[in-house]
């Protein structure tokens, strides 16, 4: 029997949360993942894994506007065409929490739509 085990807390919302703690278990994919739950302000966003994308020649330079402060999603969508895709802007630009790390005037670093499709997400 494998020594994962699910914790159940509550939000100051008294909303159930949910987290993995894999121990020891090799057989789990997240047994040796960076990363966890992504609290913000106390609540329970998503479970991520770290990963480090590389810097590439051709990544797009990009200046985040005022309207899109925080909002890695609609960075994703404009660049990627979806919002799926966030994750890779993040972890490109080593970002744990876009609400405090993604800020108007700040240059980042975006993959190309080939790389993404070519490399990354293979």
């Amino acid at each position: 029997m494998a020594d994962s085990t699910i914790k159940t807390t509550r939000t100051r919302d008294n909303e159930s949360i949910f987290r993995f703690n894999s121990g020891q278990n090799r057989k789990s994919r997240y047994a040796r993942a960076e990363g966890g739950p992504t609290p913000s302000d106390g609540r329970f966003l998503d479970f991520y894994e770290k990963r480090r994308i590389e810097e590439a020649d051709d990544d797009i330079s990009y200046t985040i506007p005022l309207e899109f402060e925080g909002r890695a999603d609609r960075i994703s969508q404009q660049f990627y065409g979806s919002s799926r895709y966030m994750w890779v802007i993040l972890m490109r630009n080593k970002i744990d929490n876009p609400f405090t790390e993604l800020l108007a005037g700040d240059r980042i670093s975006i993959p190309s739509v080939t790389r993404l499709f070519s490399e990354i997400l293979t």
